[in-house]
């Protein structure tokens, strides 16, 4: 049994526009993946963002744009995260 692995060889976090950034990650994963989450932070408050990824196939690969995030201003640290899906009966 496994939970799944979920790699990012890639990820990129540039300049949205004013005080936004926008985020760029090239993933691969074992199972099909279930939601993606973009968790940022001002310094102040922490925000976050759920994506459903469009339909995923278990072992494949794609790189995901989330577009512009806001309240950005000065972020020290940003990072992303990519949750991979629960365990199907099926496998």
């Amino acid at each position: 049994m496994s939970t799944g692995e979920v790699v990012l060889p890639e990820v990129s976090i540039t300049p949205g526009g004013a005080d936004q950034i926008a985020v760029r990650a090239r993933v691969r994963w074992t199972f099909p993946l279930r939601f993606a989450e973009v968790v940022w932070s001002d310094g102040t408050a922490t925000q976050r963002k759920l994506f459903p990824p469009d339909s995923t196939r278990p072992f494949s690969e794609s790189t995901f744009d989330y577009g512009a995030f806001p309240n950005c201003r000065s972020i020290p640290v940003a990072r992303s995260r990519v949750a991979a899906s629960e365990l199907d009966a099926a496998f």
